[in-house]
């Protein structure tokens, strides 16, 4: 799963950002797995946040990072459905790719 640096880092604090990326992105995957629903970013967002997995310092971007990052690996599948969003902005759901 990338990570992806905007900003020069030490080798120290990119391992440590690597690490957080690998770990948003098993939170991401584990819940699709354990609500087996269609969701979209902010639903995943506000789940994790709800169960206590992130806090409110962790933005949203890095649960879209993640939930790309996943379907570009083959383990999650875009639909075509859309919600409203948090942010009054409509978003894409997703779900578990059964065949991967």
């Amino acid at each position: 799963m990338p990570f992806y640096s905007t900003i020069p880092l030490f080798p120290e604090e990119r391992q440590v950002a690597e690490a957080k990326t690998v770990y948003q992105d098993d939170l991401v995957i584990e819940t699709f797995r354990k609500l087996n629903i269609p969701m979209g970013p902010s639903m995943v967002y506000k789940y994790l946040i709800n169960r206590g997995k992130i806090t409110h310092k962790v933005p949203i971007t890095s649960i879209r990072r993640s939930i790309t990052s996943l379907t570009k690996d083959g383990h999650l599948i875009k639909t075509e459905k859309t919600v409203m969003g948090n942010w009054g902005q409509k978003e894409h759901l997703w779900q578990i790719n059964t065949n991967h």
